[in-house]
């Protein structure tokens, strides 16, 4: 899977604020009005299934974590950009 802009957008957040609650990483983006709510936390489950992102679920809170994938696709791009 390659991530679209707005999952980039997720993921550059997730590796800012690792261990953040899921809402809090689209927070940012759910107020600029890029997406809504489910779509940005449906994004986030398809980073998380891709192997992009680990979702840390308790009672009440799930955490995002990003995974060294991650990672390492954002360092690939920034130094190859689209």
């Amino acid at each position: 899977m390659i991530p679209e802009d707005i999952e980039k957008d997720l993921l550059r957040a997730a590796i800012a604020k690792p261990g953040a609650h899921k809402r809090e990483v689209y927070r940012e983006l759910l107020e600029s009005g890029v997406g809504v709510d489910s779509t940005l936390s449906r994004a986030i489950d398809r980073l998380a299934e891709c192997g992009f992102l680990r979702l840390n679920k308790t009672p009440g809170t799930i955490q995002v974590w990003p995974t060294a994938k991650a990672k390492q696709y954002l360092s690939k791009q920034e130094v190859q950009p689209e």
